[in-house]
């Protein structure tokens, strides 16, 4: 109970000092002690009334906050699945940011190789059923 604002043991105070005739003859220590302790406990089990509750709920969409999560797995278990070659061609490519010319120098490959990786990388992830759902409205 220590650290608590002033009010804390001012209200068991007040509330004492009505009292305090009967209270001196008895045992004042322990009776203020209770009421400070029943004081901070109101205090702490007090409920919070900040909502307000309507008649009618408002219409509307509400955004999916875990949405960009679940695309972001499951895009990530999809590019998991394709072959080494693929997926490192569409890491560099997209992920990095590379040109096709620095994907082939960085990878030993030509850029026709990059190029066709590319294109049969993005088929089989358009293909792939789990990414099914999030593949609407994207961007090619």
């Amino acid at each position: 109970m220590t650290g608590r604002s002033p009010r804390t043991c001012c209200r068991p105070r007040s509330r004492c000092y009505p009292r305090w005739d009967r209270i001196e003859s008895a045992d004042p220590e322990g009776y203020v002690r209770r009421t400070l302790l029943n004081t901070y406990v109101t205090w702490w089990r007090r409920r919070w009334r900040g909502e307000v509750p309507y008649d009618v709920l408002p219409e509307g969409a509400v955004e999916d906050r875990w949405a960009d999560v679940d695309a972001r797995a499951a895009l990530h278990d999809a590019v998991g699945r394709l072959p080494r070659r693929m997926r490192a061609v569409v890491v560099l490519r997209f992920h990095e940011d590379m040109t096709e010319g620095a994907v082939a120098s960085a990878l030993g490959i030509s850029v026709g190789t990059v190029k066709s990786q590319t294109a049969k990388a993005m088929a089989r992830l358009r293909a792939d059923p789990a990414l099914a759902g999030w593949t609407e409205g994207a961007d090619r």
